[in-house]
């Protein structure tokens, strides 16, 4: 049998450690602080993708941001107090109508009148209309 030497490989070669989720998110919150700070807001097309530095070797990276804020925002409830305050402070809607973290239920919806939603009745008008 063929002897199986074997020769380590050279720090050089070994690749990169994996990035922790802290490291990730961290990362994609500084794109979206990025495309913040040049767009002045945070609402990011769902299939942008954002271009930054990261690494040690400076290298650009794509980050696929618009459905990282996408998750975040449908993640809200799950996030530390911490991540939805840095998100918050860069002008995260938390929703449509409004800037909560905490999420809506049907209950919330049934409360809202014309022309937002009504759930009653399916009028074209508002409900206290006379017609």
């Amino acid at each position: 049998m063929p002897s199986r030497d074997f020769d380590p490989s050279a720090e050089e070669e070994k690749p990169p450690p994996r990035r922790t989720q802290a490291e990730k998110w961290a990362i994609n919150y500084a794109a979206a602080r990025e495309f913040y700070e040049r767009e002045g807001h945070p609402r990011v097309p769902r299939k942008h993708i954002e271009r930054i530095v990261v690494g040690d070797d400076r290298a650009e990276r794509e980050f696929r941001l618009g459905a990282w804020v996408g998750n975040q925002r449908s993640r809200a409830a799950a996030l530390t107090p911490e991540r939805v305050e840095l998100l918050s402070a860069i002008g995260m809607r938390w929703s449509w109508w409004g800037p909560s973290p905490q999420p809506l239920h049907l209950g919330v919806c049934a409360r809202l009148t014309w022309p937002f939603v009504n759930t009653v009745s399916a009028s074209s008008s508002p409900p206290d209309s006379k017609n």
